[in-house]
């Protein structure tokens, strides 16, 4: 009979020595809304997959103003290739353009003229799938080299006001 009064107190003991230490200064529920509060947004991003090659790049995000949306990204660091990606996500005109850079050799890949291809927008993800892509493409002629299909991932966690340095809407 007296050990369950003196197991309960024991444990009843234990548990305060528990709240008490100094590795548990305030209760869980602070420290998680502290955690979440302080947690560093994380930047736009985007993904390009051209074939069989796939890159992670991080992004800009840009707005114009009506309907004019321009996305930006690059991979990260030095590494190679250097890979560079431009979406204009207008709604009467949209492009893309990839340049991928390999032993001081530049090569840009452009969406096929022949072949229409469709921005998707959900929320702040932007999507391009399966669009044509060509490179050396001649304007005045239309020639160019197949590149393959791309797949093109924009997601923007936070927006700059105007269009990127350099770019005029027209």
């Amino acid at each position: 009979m007296w050990l369950v009064p003196f197991a309960l107190g024991c444990s009843f003991e234990e548990s305060l020595r528990d709240t008490t230490s100094p590795e548990t200064s305030m209760p869980a529920s602070d420290a998680t809304t502290e955690t979440m509060d302080e947690a560093p947004r994380r930047p736009s991003s985007a993904f390009v997959k051209i074939r069989n090659a796939a890159y992670d790049l991080d992004a800009q995000c840009y707005t114009g103003g009506m309907g004019e949306i321009v996305l930006t990204a690059r991979t990260p660091g030095l590494s190679e290739p250097r890979v560079e990606l431009y979406v204009q996500a207008f709604l009467a005109e949209p492009y893309v353009g990839i340049s991928v850079t390999a032993d001081d050799k530049t090569v840009l890949h452009e969406p096929n003229l022949t072949i229409p291809f469709e921005i998707l927008r959900q929320g702040d993800v932007f999507r391009i799938d399966d669009v044509s892509l060509v490179t050396d493409l001649d304007l005045f002629t239309g020639d160019a080299v197949d590149a393959g299909r791309s797949t093109i991932v924009v997601e923007c966690t936070s927006y700059v006001d105007g269009l990127p340095p350099g770019f005029e809407s027209g």
